[in-house]
């Protein structure tokens, strides 16, 4: 008996040794039109073997692709796609740069900054006030999502003031969480006004001469 490990290696695991051996044989076959012909039967294998592949665009390529790549390129056959390059394969992808800009407040994250400089720039109005009230209550979110644990506003507003160089603030008697829920549903508060006044109603005897009835 013998192992996998002791078995020539696959060279795309995915699509098992009998994949891998279809393709052995199509390589030995002499009539070209007989070896397209198996390769064609491989592709429907393939496609049986691995069905999610129809979700990807031009999945018949990357099959073909990938027949090509298991034969190491030695496989002539009539493809409806051309034989990839070997060469562009085996070339490996360039290193991605990450970024090295500093955030201050890895908790806060760098979009904050983003939106506290756009802020700055914004006239003095009511909707840099809004904006920068909003700015505030995403910072408080943020820091929660981080640490777990719950930030006090006005440790907030201090930050939010660092951040910005001074030259932005938010008033001391700012609730951040009353802000998130007006400005999340302008219509919040009446609708719980009105829900209560609802209850209220149901349980009150709409006929203050009609007595109930015992339960």
């Amino acid at each position: 008996m013998k192992y996998n490990t002791q078995r020539k290696k696959l060279i795309i695991s995915e699509y098992g040794r009998n994949v891998q051996g279809m393709i052995d044989y199509a390589l030995i076959l002499e009539d070209k039109a007989e070896r397209t012909k198996i390769a064609n039967n491989i592709i429907d294998i393939m496609v049986l073997l691995n069905p999610q592949i129809r979700e990807q665009d031009n999945f018949k390529h990357k099959l073909w692709d990938h027949l090509f790549q298991m034969s190491n390129f030695k496989l002539d056959v009539d493809s409806p796609f051309p034989v990839p390059d070997i060469e562009v394969l085996r070339t490996r992808p360039k290193r991605m740069k990450y970024p090295t800009q500093v955030i201050r407040y890895r908790h806060y994250g760098k979009n904050i900054e983003k939106m506290i400089a756009q802020a700055i720039e914004m006239p003095k109005s009511d909707s840099q006030k809004v904006f920068v009230e909003s700015i505030g209550n995403f910072m408080k979110l943020s820091y929660k999502n981080w640490n777990k644990s719950i930030i006090n506003d006005a440790d907030v507003f201090n930050d939010l003031r660092k951040l910005s160089g001074g030259k932005l603030e938010i008033a001391e008697d700012t609730v951040l969480d009353a802000v998130y829920q007006t400005r999340e549903n302008p219509n919040r508060r009446f609708q719980n006004n009105r829900n209560k006044n609802q209850r209220t109603n149901t349980n009150t005897n709409p006929n203050p001469n009609q007595k109930r009835r015992p339960r």
